[in-house]
């Protein structure tokens, strides 16, 4: 696992946004979609529901890291 997504990981213990992971570890948001996307499809993190943006006011989604049961 990478830097970046070790730092995004870091943050999904409870639901954040793309924009929020961003402001809290300093990447830019592209490259949290693109960590985000990257650990979807390793099956680690997940969509957990859909929100209003509170700075854009657009529906995003929030995503969270698979725990293991």
């Amino acid at each position: 696992m990478g830097q970046q997504e070790k730092l995004v990981m870091n943050e999904l213990h409870t639901p954040k946004t793309s924009r929020e992971i961003a402001h809290i570890t300093g990447l830019e948001r592209s490259s949290v979609c693109g960590r985000v996307n990257g650990l979807i499809s390793k099956r680690m993190v997940v969509e957990h529901d859909i929100v209003t943006c509170s700075t854009t006011g657009k529906r995003v989604h929030r995503y969270i890291k698979v725990t293991e049961c």
